[in-house]
């Protein structure tokens, strides 16, 4: 394989020390990816109210955190797939596969306000994509 930037000395030079570091890392096979249930974890939205902080470090205007103490905390929206839900918090993922996930969102309940559930109702959805070249 040639390296795009010939001509340039110094960015084929980069260009070949980068392909060496990635032939050390040995290549996954498609095959070895396992497949994870997710229809065993509901898939939900979270619609909650997040504490705030207002102010920097140190000393703070009283009359800017008069102000801001007014204004209503913000109101958030958390889509994911739940792993936990207790009396005191749910725990959401929002990427998910088999043995690894994305982080952990803990959200607790005292702060939520709805969770809505997100099922995909099969009678939604076209049976076939619009073919992009026709723009159908």
């Amino acid at each position: 394989m040639l390296s795009p930037y010939i001509g340039d000395s110094k960015s084929q030079s980069m260009y070949m020390s980068f392909k060496k570091t990635i032939e050390k890392f040995p290549r996954t096979p498609i095959h070895s990816y396992r497949s994870c249930n997710v229809k065993k974890y509901r898939l939900v939205e979270i619609v909650w109210v997040d504490a705030e902080e207002i102010g920097d470090v140190g000393w703070n205007s009283l009359k800017e955190m008069k102000a801001a103490a007014r204004k209503p905390c913000p109101t958030m929206h958390t889509v994911g797939y739940v792993l936990h839900e207790g009396p005191y918090h749910i725990a959401v993922v929002s990427t998910i596969g088999d043995p690894d996930s994305s982080s952990l969102n803990k959200i607790p309940t005292a702060f939520i306000k709805e969770i809505r559930e997100l099922t995909e109702d099969p009678g939604t959805r076209p049976q076939n994509p619009p073919d992009k070249k026709n723009n159908k």
